[in-house]
């Protein structure tokens, strides 16, 4: 039996960092310049008994590190297949022998994909006079050619065979991109390829006797666009606080589901909000001074109602980028952090794939593939809906009352993509979701709804290469926003129409840096609808203890503009040390103000080598500009300003063990200018900029990732987070604040298609203020507060959550059937304290999730 293993499928992703021994600045980075890696020696695996036994195949694809010796260094399974192929590929693929990747003529280390395929080939009859097999006196000569990035099968290319005394031999590419010679005699040939619209390939192989020479071919455009590769060196980064989540771990998190942004949750700096909110909460900050972003458009919201699933399918994400604080001056209008989730091509293989995931709490259906009769045109879509209300709230019944509620949520997206040449493309999508709370009464007495709210926004991303040192991306998208506030009697009802428009041209400056400029427009007309007291809490609705309140019906239409541009240069002047600094000017127009905020980081090597220590540190300024209604004059305060952090943190990475690292960073933010409510004594509110704050603290993540079973991390943070809310009034802590956040988790793959996994949460109990007596008052026939408002905690929160996994895997398809469990043994955590009617103490109420059990079912073809 023989089977058919490898084929190398990537010359990598563009990077510009300097390597060993680094090009003179005067280099110009072009095709002639950057030569991939090439295999020499190719090593077979064992194929997995089992899987033999019961006929399966599988592709794996790897990740392979190569050193500028051309030795293998490390080996990632990025697309995994299970049933035993992926250690046997890793396996095998760490003893490959490169000849090392060039950069203008010197050996530098990269990183490329690798495609291992397991092939079954049939078994040659058997005789009754069967005799040992005979080691052949020829050899045989195949290999796989390659176009594009991500590298796909390039079909039809002719490959001629020319060796000396031997007739030229000439086959086609099948239609994933192979072709085979056999039976050549020993000695070296030369393999050409040539087709349509790519430079002619002329090589030459060595065939020896009884052996099969497999080699793979990458096929450069014939135009003059940059070749794409991924150099590995002192790797510029604009981020010094910058966690991301690889596609291979973000889909396999217990307790997510298989949700993928619900991993952000798990990492550090990421307190505990409150149960059901699906707010993000970084570093003591409150979640309305964080921003995300799906492929470069702000969202109202990531998560839908109750926390349970995001807006966005994993299927469709490449990558969750999530930046706690110190992040690069792209970015604005925020003093708290960054999520954006990105959203990875479509698959270039020209065939259809689909999702469909069933489980207690959705269903959720996704397709992609080329669009019929439109060449280089392909889509991809995805429709997502809830129904856990429907069988969660006759269980509810008991105890409820007629203002509980459950939440119900769909979303949905679809996007059309062009491959464009030299790694560009264009992709132009729609994307929406709305959420709403149904009553768990069947037939409540005066229910309304509590909150409500909806989003819809059309897309368009332009990646364009302008030559080999210049880079152009733009973004725009245009969506209606719907929000409903209910408190009381008071309604709040806001729409508005969201335009926004970024682009960034990159400059490629020799070998040693890049320098960026770029603009970032939002323009929103807006109306706002209110039933509310004449003078509410910074534009919010004002609270219910608001004395005597006057309910007033409001329309309210205007428009706000927030322009900005940013620059910024990142520079590598060797492999050990690269800075980045810039700085961004933002304009907002509703409260006719300008603000910049000059940003700087900084990366050093200390320790080189396997075992690397890097040294990080950044400082900046962030501003974020108030809400609109905060300065209406109808609703909120005229002349206030935008509110202002400085960022700083100070770190080290340290890797560990080949698999292991260890990542420390302390930070803080000085707060200032923030906006606090004001009351006059006619119970009048306004909101001034005299607020101050302060967040200190440390984050640790102990990570082990790249491995073929495991993969797990444990994240720590101790943070302080205290506002002054006034000159006049005492520091207080800030109601997010927790001073222990604690995140183990891990995820181990058995063998068999089986998965096993959990995580355990820890987080410091919730601040509140209580009264510490009451009074009866006969005038108005209720309880005062006569007392001091003192700080308490809630008791602290954890959970354990439990996965387990089963898959099938077939050569066309895939199958899954899993159970998450959340709060496995049913924690009760209080998360908000409701005061006694006379102040006589409080009472803990939870809207955290109780124990719930979720099983479902997941196919892929």
């Amino acid at each position: 039996m023989r089977f058919v293993i490898g084929f190398l499928t990537a010359t990598l992703c563009s990077s510009f960092a300097s390597a060993q021994p680094a090009p003179e600045p005067s280099a110009p980075l072009t095709r002639s310049n950057v030569v991939p890696p090439r295999l020499l020696h190719f090593e077979q695996a064992n194929y997995p008994s089992r899987a033999e036994q019961r006929g399966l195949e599988a592709t794996v694809v790897l990740v392979i590190a190569i050193n500028s010796e051309g030795k293998v260094t490390r080996v990632e399974v990025r697309e995994p297949a299970g049933e035993g192929f992926d250690e046997a590929a890793v396996a095998a693929a760490e003893r490959f022998v490169f000849e090392p990747a060039l950069r203008t003529g010197m050996p530098v280390a990269a990183k490329i994909l690798y495609r291992y395929q397991f092939k079954l080939e049939p078994k040659a009859p058997a005789t009754q006079t069967e005799q040992p097999p005979m080691l052949p006196r020829v050899g045989e000569l195949r290999g796989k050619i390659v176009a594009g990035t991500p590298p796909s099968p390039l079909v039809g290319a002719k490959v001629t065979i020319r060796g000396h005394g031997v007739e030229p031999i000439s086959v086609v590419t099948t239609v994933d991109g192979a072709w085979l010679v056999p039976n050549l005699d020993p000695g070296k040939y030369v393999v050409e390829i040539a087709t349509s619209g790519y430079r002619r390939v002329s090589e030459l192989e060595q065939v020896e006797e009884g052996n099969v020479t497999a080699v793979t071919y990458s096929l450069e455009t014939s135009d003059e666009l940059p070749l794409e590769v991924t150099v590995r060196g002192a790797a510029l980064q604009r981020e010094v606080t910058h966690y991301e989540i690889p596609r291979t771990e973000m889909l396999r998190v217990p307790g997510t589901m298989g949700d993928a942004i619900h991993a952000v949750e798990a990492m550090p700096s990421v307190a505990r909000p409150r149960g059901l909110s699906g707010d993000l909460v970084f570093r003591g900050s409150a979640a309305e001074d964080s921003l995300v972003y799906i492929d470069g458009t702000p969202v109202s919201q990531i998560f839908h109602y109750g926390d349970l699933s995001s807006v966005v399918p994993g299927e469709m994400l490449e990558r969750i980028e999530f930046y706690p604080s110190n992040f690069s001056v792209r970015y604005g209008r925020a003093m708290g952090g960054i999520v954006e989730a990105r959203l990875r091509q479509t698959n270039p293989d020209e065939k259809y794939h689909g999702t469909a995931q069933v489980d207690l709490i959705n269903a959720r259906i996704s397709a992609e593939g080329p669009i019929p009769k439109l060449r280089h045109w392909s889509f991809m879509g995805g429709v997502r809906a809830s129904y856990f209300d429907r069988w969660l709230a006759p269980i509810m019944r008991d105890g409820a009352s007629s203002e509980d509620g459950l939440p119900r949520y769909h979303d949905y997206q679809l996007y059309l993509e062009r491959r464009l040449p030299g790694n560009g493309v264009y992709r132009m999508g729609f994307i929406g979701a709305n959420d709403t709370f149904v009553p768990v009464l069947a037939n409540p007495t005066n229910w309304h709804v509590p909150r409500q709210n909806s989003f819809g926004h059309l897309q368009s991303q332009l990646r364009l290469p302008l030559s080999p040192l210049v880079d152009f991306k733009a973004s725009w998208s245009l969506g209606r926003n719907n929000s409903h506030i209910a408190e009381d009697d008071r309604t709040r009802n806001t729409t508005y129409t969201l335009g926004t428009l970024r682009s960034e041209l990159s400059l490629k400056t020799a070998s040693v840096g890049i320098a960026r400029i770029g603009t970032d427009t939002l323009y929103a007309p807006f109306a706002v609808k209110a039933y509310s007291d004449r003078k509410s809490a910074g534009g919010e609705l004002a609270s219910i203890y608001s004395n005597a309140p006057q309910l007033t019906q409001y329309d309210i239409r205007g428009v706000y503009l927030r322009p900005s541009v940013y620059a910024e240069y990142e520079f590598a002047p060797s492999r050990r040390i690269d800075v980045t600094a810039g700085t961004r000017l933002d304009y907002t127009k509703d409260t006719n103000h300008f603000d910049t905020a000059p940003r700087l980081a900084v990366r050093y090597v200390l320790v080189d080598g396997p075992h690397s220590t890097v040294l990080k540190g950044g400082i900046g300024l962030f501003y974020q500009p108030p809400d609109p209604a905060q300065t209406l004059p109808q609703l909120g305060t005229n002349g206030l300003t935008s509110s202002r952090a400085l960022h700083s943190m100070l770190g080290v990475e340290q890797s560990l063990t080949k698999h292991v690292t260890l990542s420390v960073e302390g930070f803080e933010k000085e707060l200032r200018r923030l906006q606090s409510i004001r009351e006059d004594g006619s119970g009048n509110q306004t909101t001034e900029n005299n607020g101050r704050g302060r967040v200190w603290g440390a984050d640790l993540l102990l990570r082990y990732h790249g491995g073929e079973r495991f993969f797990g991390w444990l994240a720590y943070t101790l943070s302080r987070s205290t506002r002054k809310p006034a000159t006049d009034e005492p520091v207080e802590l800030y109601r997010y604040d927790q001073t222990h956040i604690l995140n183990l988790l891990g995820s181990y793959r058995l063998g068999r298609g089986w998965e096993i996994g959990g995580r355990f949460h820890y987080a410091t109990g919730l601040p509140y203020k209580a009264c510490s007596f009451g009074l009866f008052n006969s005038a108005t026939g209720d309880y005062r507060c006569y007392g001091t408002e003192n700080q308490r905690r809630l008791a602290p929160y954890h959970r354990l959550d439990l996965r387990v996994e089963k898959s099938w895997v077939w050569p066309t398809c895939r199958l899954s059937a899993y159970i998450d469990i959340l709060n496995a043994y049913g924690r009760y955590s209080p998360d908000k304290a409701v005061e006694n009617y006379d102040y006589s103490g409080v009472k803990p109420l939870s809207r955290s999730l109780p124990l719930l059990p979720s099983i479902g079912v997941r196919g892929e073809i």
